[in-house]
This record gives structure tokens, C-alpha cells and sequence, in this order.
């Protein structure tokens, strides 16, 4: 959990298209340099000086980009099975306005997700430049909309303020009809439910410092929303680690990058042997962790200079109209 509960209230937000984060495709330009860092005593990766740094490659960070946000995006391993048609139905998802703001970014809705909106068609979650607005849209909607406790009993309900004051759910109304924690979307038992309130609690996202189990913004109900997806489908905590992993990757490449950057030079390890649960917990992908990061990387291209790396990103912002 996280060490003091802040909302992201919706009031007093830009006035973005209906007031819905649209993410907006545009080149990252990730200044990388070499750095130093050390490694804790615990084992954790943390940010830091040494005088005995390694020497890196640019074209080592060049790989490691390539591997934090790949070209094709990813495919995650949860299907969406009944889902989309479910928050369709139920009017959670306004498939009209969606389908008018898709044209509106010159991405009209393809025709295999308006099969996934009726039900004619089943599929893998995939993260790529052509599904990015209706996977978060979706991830969104079922995450802070799905009957279950860690909306109803959790953070989202208790932290002192109103729960419909959140950017996650202030800024949902064109999106579809917010049923805050009421839609029988997906039923869990005890153990599967236990999972989700493990996972949830120990995942975070670099635009604050909350964890999915209270999902104030708009990746923070599609993190939630992608944990009880996959646990629902028999997936372990540690796969769904992997495949927030990915997620996190996808909407936060610059912020997930620093973090490769740091487990190659700490650990000397590739992306994909850095452990999920310590990458997407508190100390590395929180606001707080992410910035630490970001500090230390900084610090060491001011000092050993740099060259820089061009990435295709997707970057959307955390939060309606953000």
C-alpha cells in the first residue's frame, strides 16, 4: 500500500477531448548516457553513485530500448472473452461516442474491436500503436466499474474524499454510464480474489505514488481492471507481474526505459530478466521511484555526457484531460 493515500480529483481539468485522456502518438526523443548506480544490501535496485561504473555501449541502450517498447507493441496473455460486450451492453462503454473520438484521431474503430464490442469475437489483450486507446478504454471501464472489493471495500471508497471525485471517475462520464464497483462483469473466489488484492496493493504507475488497488486515474482502473481480467483466466501472480510489466512499459516508455537502464547497469541483466514484481512496485515505477531515477540518470549525462536515442512512443497522459 502506499505510504499516504492522494487522490487525483477530477475538478479543474483541461478540456481535452470530453474530458477523456486521448493518448497522442509522437517521438521520444531519451537522452542516454553512461551512469552509475549501486546495487542496495537488501538486493533492490536502487539509484546512486559508485567510482567503479562499467562501461556501456550507446548501442547496448539502443537494445534496451528497442526491448522496453517494442515496435510491434505486445501481446499480452489474457483474453478479453466476454468483457467488452458486457460494458457495452450495460452502457459502461458508449460505443458511439467511442467510436466518433476514434475518427476523431484518424483511428476509426477497427473491425475486429467492434466484433469484440458485440460479442461475435474473442481475442488477446495487445498493446500496439493501432489498439492503444481501445485497450486503455476497455482496461478502464472494467476495472473501476466490476463488481469487487477492491473497489466496493478499498481505497477508491474510504480514503476521505468522494469516490465519484476522482479523475477516474469525475472524468468518465462520455466514456459510458459510470456503475461505480457494480457491474457483474467478472466473479471471483476467495483464492482468485486474494490475488487481485495482492497484486493490486504491490503495483504502481509512474504518474503518482497509489497503487492500482486504489485506482484514481485512468491507467490506475486499467491496471486493476487487467489483474482481475487475468486472474479471473487462472493466470498466477507472477504472470500478471509480466504482463504489467508490459503494460506499464507501453504507457510509460521514457520512465520504463531509466528503469532498464538502471537493472543493466546495476545488475548487468536484459530487460526481460529484471524481475516484474520489483519493476512495477513502489520503489521503482511510483512517481517517487520513477523520479528518482530519472534523477540519477540526469545527473550522470550532465557528467559523462551523452548521445541520444530516438523511440516511437505512446504516450498518454494519467488522468482525464491531464
Amino acid at each position: 500500500m502506499p505510504k499516504k493515500i492522494k487522490s487525483r480529483s477530477a475538478r479543474g481539468l483541461s478540456s481535452n477531448r470530453a474530458a477523456i485522456v486521448i493518448a497522442t502518438a509522437v517521438p521520444l526523443i531519451i537522452v542516454i548516457a553512461l551512469f552509475a548506480a549501486y546495487t542496495s544490501p537488501a538486493g533492490g535496485v536502487q539509484a546512486g553513485a559508485t567510482d567503479h561504473a562499467p562501461a556501456y555501449k550507446n548501442a547496448d541502450f539502443a537494445v534496451l530500448a528497442v526491448q522496453v517498447y517494442p515496435t510491434g507493441g505486445f501481446v499480452l496473455p489474457a483474453r478479453w472473452g466476454h468483457v467488452p460486450a458486457l460494458l457495452a451492453a450495460s452502457g459502461a462503454l458508449n460505443v458511439s461516442f467511442i467510436a466518433a473520438a476514434f475518427r476523431a484521431q484518424g483511428q476509426p474503430l477497427t473491425s475486429g474491436e467492434l466484433a469484440l464490442l458485440n460479442g461475435s469475437v474473442d481475442g488477446n489483450v495487445t498493446l500496439n500503436s493501432t489498439t492503444a486507446y481501445f485497450a486503455l478504454y476497455v482496461l478502464w471501464a472494467l476495472g473501476i466499474n466490476n463488481n469487487n472489493s477492491a473497489i466496493t471495500d478499498g481505497p477508491t471508497m474510504d480514503y476521505g474524499g468522494s469516490p465519484y471525485d476522482l479523475a477516474s471517475t469525475g472524468g468518465y462520464g462520455p466514456l459510458g454510464k459510470l456503475s461505480l464497483g457494480a457491474l457483474p462483469i467478472i466473479q471471483l473466489n476467495s483464492s482468485q480474489q486474494e490475488i487481485v488484492d495482492y497484486v493490486a496493493s504491490t503495483t504502481y504507475r509512474p504518474c503518482c505514488d497509489n497503487p492500482a488497488m486504489f485506482p484514481d486515474c485512468n491507467h490506475g482502473a486499467a491496471q486493476l481492471g487487467l489483474i482481475e481480467l487475468m486472474t479471473s483466466q487462472g493466470s498466477n501472480s507472477s504472470e500478471i507481474y509480466s504482463a504489467l510489466k508490459d503494460f506499464n512499459s507501453f504507457y510509460y516508455p521514457q520512465q520504463y526505459l531509466n528503469i532498464s537502464i538502471l537493472f543493466n547497469v546495476t545488475q548487468g541483466e536484459a530487460w526481460n530478466e529484471a524481475p516484474a514484481q520489483e519493476v512495477v512496485g513502489y520503489n521503482l515505477s511510483s512517481a517517487s521511484g520513477t523520479s528518482t531515477v530519472s534523477l540519477a540518470v540526469s545527473k550522470y549525462v550532465q557528467a559523462a555526457g551523452a548521445s541520444a536515442v530516438s523511440a516511437g512512443s505512446q504516450v498518454s497522459a494519467c488522468g482525464a484531460g491531464q
